[in-house]
């Protein structure tokens, strides 16, 4: 198992970094691996839910598919990690509705550091629920929940395949 960093988010919101289990920790903000050294041919995948446990079960699933995985349980933390994070992220997987900003916004805004990002949406919303909010998304997938882990192992495998495709093309 690898060591992450995790933000403990207190009452008064202040951040601190401590080295701890996270699948343990009931305030969890946000993960990052405690090395920057992320092998050259290894995805870096951001997961972004305010739902903890699909957080982790995700993490479990791309963690065990050798990817290198972040989380945060709302938009600025997920911000946040990335920012902390020195190395690219190649996917997010984010809620659509997720605290603090949508899923969308995010996307967006990480966009702006990583314009090459891939995009997998999932939300509990039925599609004619959400199919406006993510219209203005490039190129980005929506997986409903309840996911299937095997769905999830499936189209992240995808996204990563096109992914390789257009590298190859630019």
């Amino acid at each position: 198992m690898m060591n992450f960093q995790v933000d403990i988010r207190p009452k008064n919101h202040h951040t601190s970094p401590y080295k701890l289990d996270p699948y343990h920790q009931p305030d969890i903000c946000c993960t990052i691996p405690v090395t920057d050294q992320t092998p050259q041919n290894r995805v870096t995948i951001l997961v972004a839910d305010d739902d903890p446990d699909v957080v982790r079960l995700m993490r479990l699933v791309l963690e065990d598919a050798d990817h290198t995985v972040l989380t945060a349980l709302d938009g600025e933390c997920a911000l946040a990690t990335c920012k902390r994070y020195k190395n690219p992220v190649h996917l997010l997987i984010a809620d659509i509705v997720l605290t603090g900003m949508p899923g969308t916004e995010l996307a967006q805004r990480l966009y702006t550091e990583y314009p090459a990002l891939s995009v997998i949406f999932i939300t509990g919303y039925a599609f004619e629920q959400v199919a406006a909010d993510i219209a203005p998304v490039q190129h980005a997938m929506l997986l409903m929940k309840p996911i299937r882990i095997g769905a999830l192992a499936r189209d992240v495998a995808k996204v990563l395949v096109g992914r390789e495709k257009t590298d190859n093309l630019l």
